[in-house]
């Protein structure tokens, strides 16, 4: 048998009005979970990505390319991060190869396990 994975999942998005636009959500780790599995995000704009935990006091994501032909999911591999705050930081660098009209909404999700 194995055991089942329990995962949560906090979303916060934005307005995106112009390139180079730049801002900061932070995220607080739900209580009862420990890590960060990982960042979904729309893997056609290019967005400059930074996940800073002040727990470990360390980024676990620096300067992370969106536009990188994956899945729209980076994941992350850490742990003991209870009762983290968690800063991710990003920059609008363009809209890919079909850019989208300003302004639209753009949205990135944290998984938690």
């Amino acid at each position: 048998m194995t055991g089942i994975i329990r995962r949560k999942y906090e979303s916060q998005g934005a307005s995106i009005t112009a390139l180079n636009q730049k801002s900061t959500f932070s995220y607080t780790m739900p209580a009862g979970y420990s890590r960060v599995a990982g960042v979904f995000f729309n893997p056609a704009l290019d967005f400059l990505l930074t996940l800073r935990s002040q727990r470990a006091q360390d980024n676990l994501l620096t300067n992370f390319s969106t536009i990188v032909g994956n899945y729209g999911f980076v994941p992350l591999y850490n742990e003991g991060l209870e009762t983290d705050v968690l800063n991710l930081s990003w920059e609008y660098l363009s809209g890919g190869v079909v850019p989208p009209a300003f302004p639209f909404i753009n949205t990135f999700t944290l998984a938690y396990e």
